[in-house]
């Protein structure tokens, strides 16, 4: 957060509060606004509550080096209590002097009776507005601390299914360029190739999340390899707006899919088949559907298996509740993944 936006929430919670209690003061008041007036009034309270903007600030610099946590410890309540004492007697000091100067010759008092009267009046209301920061500020502290560590964990787990996402891919890839070296060492130099691109493009992205476009250029790649493998046996047909390449996506998101798609679909069809992809956005949603040849499936029940479970606990991960995935198995033969995500545009483009 930067300096001037801390201080101006430091400033504005005093400042609503003093604008709050001015116009019931007036009017309930009377007997000092007659010889006061509705101007020393004003300026009376906002001078009382804008003191505690930089009070806060201060109170969050000993929250800092001597935290209060339940139960308390001696040391916090004494330093508390004292910094609490200290400032409620600079505020009534300022305020006494405040009183002193700026009154009217009819409201005048003395010096020596405003510091008393004014001890009288704010040293209860500032041991509450001290607690009220203090407390404050600490469920702000253990909230931020919360959330950060909840961050920290999302992190670590999205960190976790990526590195077993993509290890995966590797072995399956190159397992099946073992078999292509002997059977056709041109088309499997062509295919290492396109995996050392594949491989070169995931080192660089490190992070969760990258545009559609980036995203289906590393989908080619990958499809480029399937291609040199299965031959005229596998056919792609893509259909994705232009005005959606710009979406952030997870990276990494349809390669495992794809790879399920072929090995549990196309490759099981002795003709080949065909793996389709269409994006389309959905009012504030992105839709992402695949769809693939294949055998009939007589048991739909099947689990979702590594590469399809790891990225529905990254979609969860990364996007809570505000996301979906759906997969289905026609009668016709083949399935089909629909995937709903939360339609955000890269940071360059916003």
């Amino acid at each position: 957060m930067s300096g001037w936006r801390r201080a101006g929430l430091t400033v504005l919670p005093w400042l609503i509060l003093a604008i709050v209690f001015l116009p019931s003061s007036l009017l309930l008041d009377r007997d000092a606004l007659q010889p006061l007036g509705w101007r020393y009034l004003s300026k009376d309270y906002i001078t009382c509550f804008m003191i505690w903007a930089p009070y806060t600030a201060l109170i969050g610099w000993v929250l800092k080096r001597q935290s209060v946590r339940w139960p308390p410890t001696p040391q916090a309540c004494l330093v508390h209590l004292g910094c609490a004492v200290a400032m409620t007697l600079v505020h009534v000091l300022i305020m006494a002097g405040f009183a002193s100067v700026v009154a009217s010759d009819r409201a005048f008092i003395p010096y020596a009776q405003n510091v008393v009267r004014q001890f009288l009046e704010l040293a209860p209301m500032d041991l509450v507005l001290y607690t009220g920061v203090v407390a404050c500020l600490s469920a702000w502290t253990a909230f931020t601390r919360y959330h950060e560590r909840e961050r920290t964990i999302a992190q670590a787990q999205l960190n976790a299914l990526k590195a077993r996402i993509e290890p995966h891919f590797l072995f399956n890839t190159l397992n099946a360029l073992s078999e292509l070296v002997y059977r056709d060492p041109e088309a499997a130099d062509r295919a290492i190739t396109q995996l050392a691109q594949l491989l070169r493009r995931l080192i660089d992205r490190n992070e969760h999340e990258q545009s559609l476009g980036e995203e289906l250029a590393m989908l080619h790649a990958y499809a480029s390899i399937q291609q040199i493998l299965l031959g005229e046996r596998l056919v792609f047909r893509w259909d994705v707006p232009d005005d959606l390449l710009q979406v952030q996506v997870p990276t990494l998101l349809l390669q495992p899919i794809f790879e399920n798609a072929i090995q549990h679909g196309v490759a099981q069809l002795r003709q080949g088949g065909r793996v389709d992809l269409s994006v389309a956005a959905d009012r504030d949603t992105l839709v992402l559907a695949i769809r693939n040849d294949g055998p009939t499936r007589r048991d739909t029940a099947i689990s979702d298996g590594l590469g399809l479970g790891n990225t529905r606990a990254r979609l969860q991960a990364l996007y809570g509740s505000s996301q979906r995935l759906t997969r289905g198995f026609p009668d016709g033969g083949g399935a089909h993944v629909i995937i709903e995500l939360p339609w955000r545009r890269s940071a360059s483009q916003r």
